[in-house]
């Protein structure tokens, strides 16, 4: 039996993630445009940047909320926020291949992390990047998209799990510490 004080605390929880997914992403959005200049002039350039930065917010939460344990129904959500949006990273990344910025740093740490509290803190820590006043174009688009890379090392290390009914809650993650 749920009682109404439960419902009632999803509403308002739900309600906050909203609101900072959207702050987060327009402040981020804004940052990235005010730098690029005319790079995401068009509606479908905009909506591709907009989008990825939207998924990349709802991770960001996701992490910010889950600590390091997860619970499965959470990473199965966000694993299908992600999986929504590979397209538009695709397309994001191929639009920004021309970007030259001396300032910018534009590997990927190839080594996928061997857990999921080090891939939190490693994402957090990208997050803090974008996030940065200070960045210039090329560091803003290429910590994104080292930001996406990491949500597609998430993926593919839940993925297995996701799709395997007969794992228990604790079973679930691959890497889990």
């Amino acid at each position: 039996m749920e009682y109404p004080h439960h419902e009632v605390f999803r509403n308002e929880k739900l309600r906050e993630n909203v609101e900072y997914v959207q702050t987060k992403t327009r402040e981020i959005e804004d940052r990235i445009i005010g730098a690029t200049e005319d790079l995401f002039e068009s509606p479908k350039e905009r909506e591709l940047l907009h989008i990825s930065i939207r998924v990349s917010c709802d991770f960001h939460k996701f992490l910010l909320d889950c600590g390091d344990s997860p619970f499965r129904d959470d990473a199965e959500f966000v694993g299908d926020t992600i999986r929504s949006g590979i397209d538009w990273f695709y397309l994001l990344a191929f639009h920004c291949r021309g970007i030259r910025d001396d300032l910018a740093n534009w590997t990927f740490d190839r080594q996928a992390t061997s857990n999921f509290r080090e891939l939190r803190k490693a994402c957090l820590k990208q997050f803090e990047v974008l996030c940065s006043t200070s960045a210039s174009a090329g560091e803003l688009l290429g910590s994104l998209l080292a930001f996406v890379h990491l949500e597609l090392v998430f993926m593919a290390q839940t993925f297995p799990a996701t799709v395997d009914s007969n794992l228990t809650e604790d079973q679930w993650q691959t890497y889990r510490i």
